[in-house]
């Protein structure tokens, strides 16, 4: 049942993309569509998961070494020349020649063996379940940093946009009073050097515009290499800038006991239960190992040949003495723990303390959001106040492009608050496992 749910993303994302291939069109992906491709398709998270099936055959593999084990030996034997005996005949009769083994010998030989107690098997049973947890933890965190690649490169594309989408309209804006300006320069009414004025700025935002398609391309090409998509397949995205945005203005500090839910603070948890398994280990070298055997042999005897076919017994090996070899691997391996008990408290508090300053960092992008939407309105008004005593004569063609160059900053520096703000938003997930 759990392998059929979790083959259901995979599944979804296989459909979305053939429909839209069927429609001869992009494939469409909001972000939750596009981190569940990249987690099914990407190479990284494929060889992840293939680890993880690999720790599961791990348990097996240690587990049967408890199981019956049965080994069988084939053996051909030829003698060139039998040895053999002789007995001198008894009142005078002939000598008898007794051989002393088989020309041609055919052996079967089957053992079954079982190991009955070992504390090191036990210990190392547990220990490969831990190892299953421990690698079920780093594709998590593989799955993890794989959202958070895919998050930051969809949101980087959705900013780009939107910024397309701004200096286009400015460009139009421009070309608008550039043709107008014109129409006027042909009746005398404005001078040469306005006009070249206004070229200089429309033909400035016509390579804004160009660099920032190519942007937009480049990182539109990461996300789907991120998302392990056909670089050369077309793609868009569902969502806009402002949905993200008003979700991250919803955030609210959540408590601190949501930190033990991070992925680094349960990986350092996981490590923890190997390092006192291994200590548990290191302590059972201390006690005797016992198994038992079972041992048939099929083979053409000779007439002085006394093996029987059929044994059983059991060994017990007793450590004894090893002059404190293992007190000395018993005292490392608790230090150990120690270590990994210090280090796992540490990546808690600095978790915690992560989270305070991407909280902190959240609310100062979005004051400088609000800041740089604002100087938009601002200095929007300003150069539109501009365009029109530019047309009047009031203004000169320098005062409105440094009017024009103020509005495209101020639009640039809101788009960045912006990547900001998500930013700050996306770190604060990754810490408290939201992604």
């Amino acid at each position: 049942m759990m392998g059929f749910l979790k083959a259901i993303p995979l599944v979804m994302s296989i459909w979305i993309v053939g429909t839209a291939y069927a429609q001869n069109g992009p494939a469409k992906f909001t972000l939750k569509e596009a981190q569940d491709y990249a987690v099914n398709n990407n190479a990284t998270s494929k060889n992840a998961r293939l680890d993880l099936v690999s720790a599961k055959k791990k348990i097996w593999e240690t587990t049967a070494i408890g199981l019956p084990q049965i080994t069988s030996t084939v053996n051909y034997q030829n003698i060139i020349k039998v040895p053999t005996v002789t007995f001198p005949g008894s009142n005078g009769g002939e000598d008898q020649i007794l051989k002393l083994g088989v020309k041609e010998t055919t052996s079967l030989d089957i053992t079954l063996s079982q190991l009955i107690f070992s504390g090191s098997y036990l210990i190392g049973l547990q220990a490969s379940k831990t190892y299953y947890e421990l690698s079920t933890r780093s594709l998590q965190k593989s799955e993890v940093d794989l959202k958070e690649s895919v998050a930051n490169a969809y949101y980087l594309v959705l900013v780009l946009d939107e910024n397309i989408k701004i200096v286009q309209s400015n460009l139009e804006n421009l070309n608008k009073t550039l043709s107008e300006m014109q129409e006027m320069n042909k009746q005398g009414f404005t001078e040469d050097s306005d006009i070249d004025q206004l070229k200089l700025s429309v033909n400035s935002l016509e390579n804004t515009v160009r660099a920032l398609q190519r942007q937009k391309e480049v990182s539109l090409n990461l996300l789907k290499f991120q998302m392990g998509f056909d670089l050369n397949q077309p793609i868009e995205l569902k969502e806009t800038l402002n949905d993200y945005i008003t979700q991250a203005s919803a955030a609210t500090p959540d408590s601190e006991s949501n930190i033990k839910a991070n992925i680094n603070y349960q990986l350092m948890d996981t490590q923890e239960k190997l390092s006192i398994l291994n200590y548990k280990r290191q302590k059972s070298e201390y006690l005797p190992t016992l198994s038992g055997f079972y041992r048939h042999l099929e083979k053409k005897k000779s007439a002085f040949d006394f093996t029987t076919p059929n044994v059983f017994g059991f060994t017990m090996s007793i450590p004894v003495f090893s002059s404190g070899q293992k007190q000395s691997l018993v005292r490392q391996r608790k230090n150990d723990i120690e270590k990994i008990q210090n280090s796992k408290q540490q990546v808690e508090e600095s978790l915690k303390l992560e989270l305070k300053q991407a909280y902190s960092e959240l609310q100062n992008n979005f004051d400088k959001y609000r800041t740089e939407k604002e100087n938009i309105e601002i200095s929007k008004r300003i150069y539109e106040k501009n365009t029109i005593k530019f047309k009047e004569g009031m203004v000169t063609s320098m005062d409105l492009t440094n009017s024009n160059n103020q509005y495209l900053n101020a639009q640039n520096n809101f788009f960045n608050a912006a990547y900001a703000v998500l930013g700050a938003k996306l770190k604060i997930d990754r810490i408290l496992n939201k992604l």
